[in-house]
């Protein structure tokens, strides 16, 4: 028997089979994975799930969409056009390979052991930016290639930035030198 004792979930016998929107996928497209489901704790309407794991309003999670700077307009809408349709391939990819159907009832692989990364200002992310953290030099700048694809590792939680010893620190603290 579950019990949902995170803020914001809720109970669901039968559950996207793909879990949660995170806040790097919600506004990606809406990717469906058939008629799969799993019986778990998962957040409520309007929420998605952050790289912490908890689950905070769509309203106030953060996606590269919102930040990209010096694009106009229509290749703006372009892009994300574009990019919903491969997020939604890539996940509903990654979907079908984690499923496994057993009697015609989805089973949900287990779930590895959680990583822990070294760094205590760094989270484990299945889906980090393919470029890697933003660094004190580059932090500013707005490279839409790195929203082509992702990577699994160990990123700077939300407002820190790598410093010039690949340490995480707050963007604030970091000094023209970079």
């Amino acid at each position: 028997e579950f019990t949902c004792n995170r803020v914001n979930e809720i109970y669901d016998e039968c559950g996207n089979g793909c879990g949660d929107l995170t806040c790097q996928n919600y506004r990606r497209g809406d990717v469906q994975c058939g008629r799969e489901c799993r019986e778990g704790c998962f957040c409520k309407g309007g929420h998605v799930r952050t790289r912490s794991g908890i689950c905070v309003p769509t309203s106030i999670s953060h996606t590269p969409f919102d930040t990209l700077a010096g694009e106009s307009q229509p290749n703006h809408t372009m892009m994300k056009i574009e990019m919903a349709r491969l997020s939604a391939i890539v996940l509903f990819v990654i979907c079908a390979l984690l499923t496994v159907q057993t009697s015609g009832q989805a089973v949900q692989d287990p779930q590895p052991e959680p990583i822990f990364c070294k760094d205590p200002n760094e989270v484990y992310d299945d889906c980090g930016p393919i470029c890697g953290d933003r660094t004190c030099a580059n932090q500013r700048k707005n490279d839409v290639s790195c929203l082509r694809a992702c990577q699994a590792g160990c990123f700077c939680k939300g407002g820190y930035v790598r410093n010039k010893s690949r340490t995480c620190v707050p963007s604030y603290l970091c000094t023209t030198m970079g």
